[in-house]
């Protein structure tokens, strides 16, 4: 047999064997031009069922068309798999597909296009409190004990003893774990007990005393009862010898006259401390004489027992009121007894003075009486302390250190200071120049005090230079700063007076101040000096 006559075999044979889906030739098979039918082995392709649903059809290995084999069936109402039945499986048999009610598994049948209910269980019914989930939500139980106090609420259907409620039915309000039978009741307007009855069996309270006694009782409107001693009952005056506590105050007959039998003795006071223990006796009229003992008295600091109470001098007998003194650092205690005597306590009591700008002794002086420093003679210009040469550009600035102090009066230091030039035959530079000079004078003071710095050049009147810094405030420096321009070959040092002052009368100090001085000298640049 030839190739094209074993083709055209092959093509009728497909014809004629189409599958149960019922597709047509036409449907199945593509044709050369010469009829044979092509295509590639194990190809696929979309196409259309006799009953127009979407399928698919593969190349077989003699390079024909399959069959269109369309999807499987489903519970639609449709004839899905094209085998002339609706909502079947291939063996006849209806659709079913796997439900749960519970942790039992059942079936749900197809029909009519939709899904059955569920072989097991049923769905629509309400939860009871059984160990069983009722209403097939995969939960047992759900509603009956929302609150996990083992009691079941009121209202839910009970079968046997489930494991939710172990307590057994009947809470009445399942939001609150407290609240549920055989629970306490409290006092608080709520049935705690779960049985119709609100606040019920708290008791009584017993109120009042002597005549006044009565009960009450203990809860409410809700709420603990507060005793009231005289509801029920009105005192009245002790008035005879009833032995009534008449007046409801805890006391028998007290103050009423003729209340004693004539001569009847009763042990009066105690054996302690300052007390001697003694006898009342009845008089005539019917009333206790005097203790024939000591009794207890008011508490005295003394170092005994006047009050009897077994302590001595307790409750600080005589103390309490303010001593010692609030000047300077010294600061008011209280009296206190102390071993029979009253003694200042907790006083800070006054000290040495010290040089700290603090009232030490507290005698309403500061600082007084500190030891002066080795400049004190040095009160005005004329009398300026010399402090010697200072060198052109020394390596170090002079320093020195002394005190604005005159214990207690207003004082003033003056200082003199040459400028020392290092060289007047040496020019700056060649051709020659003159040199510039600065001479700077810096002053720190105590913390929290305002010194004044002044300096003057060549005499006292300031001929050359006078001028002053006193902008810097309360714990904040000084500076000066005085310039000038030297003459080649020429001696350029000059003589200044410095003065130290406090800026006003009480700016006096014994912590000590610092001035320093420097004398620098350099080359004028573009024929200038650093200050012009």
């Amino acid at each position: 047999m030839t190739r094209s006559i074993a083709l055209v075999f092959l093509a009728c044979f497909a014809l004629a064997c189409s599958g149960s889906d019922g597709g047509t030739a036409t449907d199945l098979v593509e044709s050369d031009a010469s009829g044979v039918v092509e295509c590639t082995p194990g190809s696929s392709e979309q196409c259309t069922t006799s009953c127009d649903q979407s399928g698919l059809r593969v190349c077989d290995t003699a390079s024909i068309w399959g069959p269109c084999i369309g999807p499987d069936e489903e519970c639609n109402d449709v004839d899905d798999d094209c085998d002339g039945t609706i909502d079947m499986r291939p063996d006849g048999t209806p659709l079913v597909t796997p439900c749960y009610c519970g942790q039992e598994m059942g079936v749900e049948t197809c029909t009519q296009g939709a899904w059955g209910p569920c072989s097991v269980g049923n769905a629509a019914s309400a939860e009871k409190c059984n160990d069983i989930d009722d209403d097939c939500d995969n939960l047992i139980d759900e509603e009956c004990d929302k609150d996990f106090d083992d009691y079941c609420a009121a209202g839910m259907e009970i079968v046997g003893v489930p494991d939710v409620c172990p307590g057994g039915a009947g809470d009445c309000n399942d939001d609150n774990a407290s609240i549920h039978p055989n629970s306490d009741e409290l006092c608080n307007g709520i049935d705690d007990d779960c049985n119709g009855k609100t606040d019920e069996d708290m008791g009584v309270t017993t109120c009042g005393q002597g005549e006044c006694v009565h009960d009450e009782p203990a809860c409410v409107n809700g709420e603990p009862k507060q005793c009231d001693p005289f509801i029920g009952a009105t005192p009245e005056a002790d008035a005879g010898c009833d032995q009534k506590d008449n007046d409801c105050d805890g006391t028998v007959d007290e103050g009423v006259e003729g209340c004693c039998v004539p001569g009847e003795m009763q042990e009066c006071s105690v054996k302690t401390g300052e007390c001697e223990k003694g006898t009342w006796t009845c008089q005539a009229d019917g009333a206790y004489g005097p203790c024939s003992g000591v009794l207890p008295a008011e508490e005295e600091c003394d170092g005994k027992d006047n009050d009897c109470d077994g302590e001595l001098d307790n409750g600080n007998p005589g103390g309490g009121d303010p001593c010692g003194s609030d000047e300077g650092e010294c600061s008011m205690g209280v009296f206190k007894c102390q071993g029979g005597n009253l003694l200042c306590s907790n006083q800070v009591e006054s000290n040495n003075e010290m040089c700290d700008g603090k009232d030490n002794d507290c005698d309403g002086v500061t600082d007084e009486g500190m030891e002066a420093d080795k400049y004190e003679d040095n009160q005005v210009c004329t009398m300026a302390w010399d402090l010697g040469d200072i060198e052109e550009n020394a390596s170090q600035p002079l320093v020195v250190t002394a005190t604005l102090y005159k214990d207690g009066a207003e004082d003033v230091d003056f200082y003199e200071i040459i400028t020392n030039e290092s060289s007047n035959f040496w020019p700056c530079k060649l051709p020659a120049t003159d040199d510039c000079y600065g001479f700077l004078i810096f002053l720190e003071v105590p913390d929290g005090y305002d010194f004044d710095l002044c300096a003057y050049a060549q005499d006292c009147d300031g001929t050359e230079f006078k001028g002053c810094s006193t902008s810097g405030g309360p714990g904040v420096g000084e500076t000066l700063e005085m310039g000038w321009q030297g003459t080649w070959t020429v001696n350029d040092d000059k003589t200044f007076f410095v003065e130290v002052k406090g800026s006003d009368a009480l700016q006096n100090s014994c912590v000590p101040y610092t001035l320093s001085f420097q004398f620098v000298g350099e080359c004028p640049v573009d024929g200038k000096c650093w200050w012009q």
